[in-house]
């Protein structure tokens, strides 16, 4: 029904003012009020509104502040979660993001779970979501899977350990199938393996290689004829 047509069926109740509203009464008739500005906030400063039974009520758990910490969310009780994200049905976006001033992203909890830190060169990726375990990328290739019965470390993994007061000294697998220790104050840096492991099946062989201090090179172990050294023995033998 437009106001025309109450002004011209009903009584007004009072008469108005700028800005007031017509309220129908239980007589039929329409009083004139100046519009409520709303009820009071609840709780005490800072504290955020929420609907507390159709009234405004002030939660304690989150309060904010205009300068210094602005959101704090303290749980109420040691069971309580303070905070949950919650995806979508097939969730393919983040559940989470935090950002420099620019926008970049620096850490990033992701859909399946994972946790990127440092998004944007991809210095640390923990991902779980290709099976049971842990996979941590460095620069975005993957570096390291934690599996339940394995750890694999890259394509071909090193171990070093190096300081000022004790020589260099390496674990690597330099391709597929080969396994070299190295050590000695030239380290892995100059290409000193000491030993070398790998998968030869050539008959007279060993799978071992040595380095060759007179020839500055890894040269295979072979093994000498039968009785070579000695009854019952074979020898070790290195080529000239």
């Amino acid at each position: 029904m437009g106001i025309s047509t109450v002004l011209d069926t009903q009584v007004l109740a009072t008469s108005g003012a700028d800005g007031d509203v017509l309220t129908q009464q239980a007589d039929g008739t329409y009083l004139a009020e100046t519009p409520s500005a709303g009820g009071s906030p609840g709780g005490s400063t800072g504290q955020i509104q929420y609907n507390n039974a159709s009234a405004f009520g002030g939660t304690v758990a989150l309060v904010y502040a205009a300068s210094g910490t602005h959101f704090t969310v303290t749980a109420q009780a040691a069971t309580d979660v303070p905070v949950v994200v919650k995806g979508a049905a097939s969730q393919t976006a983040n559940l989470q993001e935090w950002q420099d001033s620019s926008g970049t992203s620096m850490l990033e909890v992701t859909s399946s779970g994972g946790l990127l830190l440092s998004a944007a060169n991809r210095v640390i990726d923990c991902d779980h979501s290709f099976g049971n375990g842990l996979m941590l990328k460095v620069g975005g290739t993957t570096s390291l899977q934690l599996n339940t019965n394995s750890i694999i470390i890259g394509n071909n993994f090193t171990f070093n350990w190096n300081s000022s007061t004790i020589p260099k000294a390496a674990i690597k697998q330099p391709a597929a199938g080969r396994l070299q220790l190295c050590t000695g104050t030239l380290g892995i840096s100059n290409g000193e393996p000491t030993l070398e492991m790998d998968n030869s099946s050539t008959a007279g062989d060993t799978k071992m290689l040595l380095w060759d201090v007179d020839s500055a090179a890894l040269v295979r172990v072979s093994v000498g004829a039968d009785d070579s050294g000695g009854a019952g023995f074979k020898v070790l033998r290195i080529p000239n």
